[in-house]
């Protein structure tokens, strides 16, 4: 059978069928009489290289980048984003659960079982891209985050809740990028290339409202492990205590409240998000996006900063200020 994709070729490679992803035909093999294409996700480890048959191309393997595959099937840019920056729980290329890797049937298994060590269990604190994640600070929210530790070491603790919790900044963001998005748009003369052009700015602005969505879903799973100290863990009890009798949940310990009853983004502000970015890089060390994704993530993220920056002392003086460690924290 003849290949229809050649050996270096750049293409698109849904994995198990339902995602795309950036990928490339690096070696065409033989397994037990089978033409086979090896397919590597590109910035993924070559662990998750697969193997697709000849004659199976169909349905998963396009021609073309990840632009060219949204556009030919019609995906709407919000949606095709959504897999880009915020992606779906195993949508990435990964190995099965019984410990094999993601293989089509004409990959020998004795090679799936061989070798002194299973990669797809790797301990190995390596990161697997090389995306710089570090968010450098600007004066003003450096100047946020050192009088932060300054009281936090007389024993203050932050007010809560804040005037200006991270959702209204966070709303007030995005209503900033919904004015950006219609500029840009707006500014784009009618011609040949007009409906590009327009894809393209879709395209930037759904990635950014993605990107700093997530952003909110990271905080809102990190803060009591990664952003209390622990006086303010005293605190987040009584909050999660407070919210959870709100909402007539029957409990005997504060364990039994689910963690997704108090959204911590609705009480907690700047100072915490201002916290988080500082640790952005470890947190996202144990996320198993590729470097496209990582670069497109960070840098919407870097923007945000921007208007973090610009924007500081109307979040920051509006904070609710700190107070001391009382009973009702304890």
């Amino acid at each position: 059978m003849e290949a229809k994709f050649k050996v270096g070729e750049k293409i698109v490679c849904l994995h198990e069928k339902t995602t795309p992803y950036p990928a490339k035909v690096t070696a065409i093999r033989v397994v037990r009489g089978v033409d086979n294409y090896n397919v590597h996700y590109i910035s993924w480890h070559r662990r998750y290289d697969e193997l697709v048959p000849f004659g199976e191309e169909e349905g998963k393997m396009f021609k073309g980048t990840l632009e060219d595959y949204n556009k030919n099937h019609n995906i709407p840019p919000e949606e095709a984003m959504k897999n880009l920056i915020i992606g779906k729980t195993g949508t990435h290329p990964k190995a099965s659960a019984d410990g094999k890797e993601n293989r089509k049937a004409g990959r020998p298994k004795k090679k799936e079982r061989g070798g002194p060590s299973n990669p797809t269990h790797s301990t190995s604190s390596e990161p697997t891209h090389s995306v710089r994640l570090e968010v450098d600070l600007p004066p003003g929210l450096l100047k946020v985050l050192g009088e932060d530790h300054s009281l936090i070491g007389r024993d203050f603790i932050p007010e809560l809740p804040v005037t200006h919790s991270i959702d209204i900044i966070i709303g007030e963001y995005l209503a900033k990028v919904e004015k950006d998005e219609k500029r840009e748009l707006a500014e784009i003369k009618e011609g040949e290339s007009a409906k590009r052009e327009k894809n393209k700015v879709l395209v930037k602005y759904a990635g950014i409202r993605g990107a700093i969505r997530q952003l909110v879903e990271i905080f809102n799973a990190c803060l009591n492990n990664f952003l209390l100290t622990g006086k303010e863990r005293f605190q987040h009890i009584g909050l999660l205590r407070q919210e959870a009798t709100k909402k007539h949940m029957k409990f005997k310990s504060v364990l039994e409240i689910p963690i997704d009853a108090v959204r911590c983004s609705e009480h907690y502000g700047i100072v915490h998000l201002v916290r988080m970015l500082t640790k952005i890089d470890e947190l996202l060390q144990v996320s198993e996006w590729n470097d496209y994704f990582m670069e497109k993530f960070m840098g919407s993220v870097r923007e945000f900063v921007v208007f973090l920056e610009a924007n500081h002392l109307k979040y920051w003086t509006a904070e609710g200020g700190y107070r001391t460690m009382t009973a009702d924290c304890q």
